[in-house]
């Protein structure tokens, strides 16, 4: 699958086909699919294996930061630099649908990006945010959520 994510990465999603896939590892496209059953599970494939790997940089950057806010902010500063340092890799995450499920790493990447327990169970911090419970207007219960800094 590297050499899947080389193609995605450097040319983007559409350049990936199994013909070329398989021209780029050496061997017969009949070859290949024996192995993968198809275009759409080499992509579903290469999207995990990125996502792991930006899910895990993300974790480890909200980590180290002081609080909550930091934290958040590191998450998203390695989105933004993502999207503008590797297109075809954020297009192949964010805007290709390859699954009516959602892929395990969104879920960690997404609990990582929102105030509230889930933020807090994956970076570990549940101290910085502190919330509590509140009335809306419409008189339903939330959860405000006020970092501390």
């Amino acid at each position: 699958m590297a050499a899947a994510a080389k193609i995605v990465e450097a040319d983007g999603v559409e350049a990936l086909s199994m013909r070329g896939l398989a021209r780029a590892i050496g061997c017969q496209p009949s070859a290949l699919y024996h192995h993968v059953p198809s275009r759409h599970d080499v992509l579903a494939d290469v999207a995990t294996r990125l996502g792991d790997a930006l899910t895990a940089d993300a974790l480890y950057a909200s980590e180290k930061a002081e609080n909550s806010v930091l934290a958040l902010a590191a998450v998203l500063d390695r989105l933004l630099r993502l999207a503008d340092q590797a297109p075809n890799v954020w297009e192949l995450l964010f805007l290709v649908n390859l699954s009516e499920g959602v892929p395990e790493w969104w879920r960690r990447l997404r609990g990582l990006a929102e105030p509230g327990a889930s933020y807090s169970m994956a970076i570990g911090a549940s101290s910085d945010w502190p919330g509590r419970r509140i009335r809306t207007s419409s008189g339903n219960m939330t959860r405000k959520m006020s970092p501390r800094t």
